[in-house]
């Protein structure tokens, strides 16, 4: 089932100009898979990369698949890889090291463009904004809200540590990403990504536990770079038995409660009100999605 953008937990980085990753990526149960024209293309390979790109997209939509593309921040490969991707099959965008809000606009500008003559309805491509410099730190918020197709913000830890001269470890990062948490939700985006690195791939039991550390930091969904990832990913920011079987809890007292014309209610000796009875409802909601029982 292909989720909208808005849902994804689990998104897996394939370099476009990979056939064979393409091709095992269809097999991978991620939520999206992210077709990369940026880090793991080399220059030399962009324009071929961006020629597979199409046929790739198509390929995986056709196996049921989501898709995002992930351009290149220089402007003269950005323009041709957003005029190769917008299209029927990519559902999003991913914009790496965006310096502002009005680098935003620009490239929304573009998009919108592009819909038009592919036929799609405005505001359809959706973006993952990814944040990398200082100076663009400092601009979080309103690069958050500087477009209504920001669905997901991401600060991009191993870019940013090296203009910062610091170590990406989550215990340096950890307090820099709190911020670009809050300026997302803010702005009514996703915070996407982790507290640490996702580049140790081997140990898994360590980037589980880190990727539980970043759930509960507020953040609601996240990329992978390799296949072992993507489970882990599944179940970290989907939803478990237990959070299950206390949402439907929740939402049985509140009913009783609302007969009862009372606000608030206890729950297993712990105090409900609204913002609580709300999250229950997302929680069920996501249950759904992901096809819990």
């Amino acid at each position: 089932m292909q989720l909208e953008p808005e849902h994804w937990r689990s998104i897996l980085f394939v370099p476009a100009n990979n056939a064979r990753f393409v091709d095992k990526a269809k097999h991978v149960e991620a939520d999206a898979i992210q077709l990369d024209l940026e880090d793991s293309v080399a220059l030399a390979d962009k324009a071929a990369a961006r020629a597979c790109m199409a046929e790739a997209a198509a390929a995986l939509h056709a196996a049921g698949k989501s898709v995002s593309v992930r351009i290149n921040q220089p402007l003269d490969l950005a323009v041709r890889d957003i005029e190769a991707a917008v299209g029927r099959h990519v559902q999003a965008l991913a914009l790496p090291k965006i310096a502002g809000s009005a680098h935003v606009q620009l490239i929304e500008e573009l998009v919108e463009k592009c819909e038009a003559k592919a036929g799609l309805n405005k505001g359809t491509t959706r973006f993952i904004v990814a944040v990398e410099t200082l100076s663009a730190f400092y601009d979080l918020r309103r690069i958050a809200s500087s477009s209504t197709r920001i669905m997901g913000l991401m600060l991009g830890g191993e870019d940013f540590a090296h203009e910062c001269g610091c170590e990406p470890s989550e215990e340096v990062m950890r307090g820099l990403k709190q911020q670009m948490i809050l300026a997302a939700r803010a702005a009514g985006a996703r915070p996407l990504g982790y507290l640490g690195s996702l580049s140790n791939f081997r140990d898994l039991e360590a980037f589980e536990a880190m990727a539980r550390r970043s759930r509960t930091y507020g953040f609601d969904g996240a990329t992978c770079i390799h296949p072992a990832q993507v489970p882990i990913v599944n179940e970290v920011f989907g939803v478990s038995e237990d959070e299950l079987e206390r949402a439907r809890k929740v939402l049985d007292g509140a009913k009783a409660a609302h007969r009862e014309g009372k606000a608030a209610f206890a729950v297993d000796g712990s105090m409900v009100d609204k913002p609580i009875i709300e999250r229950a409802e997302r929680i069920l909601l996501r249950a759904r999605l992901y096809q819990k029982p």
